[in-house]
């Protein structure tokens, strides 16, 4: 029996995850900022403190909906969530 073929990631793979660690890395980042826990930013978001964690490690994609609520629990415009570089020679 063959193992199975590993198949690399392709660049729209690594471009999305690059862009999801970004996202993580900010939400984190205005989380601490305006000194809240993970679990207390889940409970007032009426999220799942895991689902928190999962976006700030950028390993799942929020949909526009939790960026709002998101946005909204922590009193910014959802933009600042998604104010960060990205490398745009990836998208060529």
């Amino acid at each position: 029996m063959k193992s199975p073929q590993i198949i690399p990631p392709t660049n729209q793979q690594k471009q999305d995850k690059s862009i999801l660690k970004k996202f993580g890395k900010r939400l984190a980042h205005i989380r601490f900022k305006k000194g809240y826990s993970l679990r207390h930013l889940a409970a007032v978001a009426r999220l799942d403190p895991s689902d928190i964690c999962k976006y700030e490690n950028g390993t799942v994609n929020p949909i526009l909906t939790t960026i709002a609520r998101l946005s909204r629990t922590l009193g910014i415009h959802p933009r600042e969530l998604i104010d960060f570089e990205i490398d745009w020679p990836l998208f060529q």
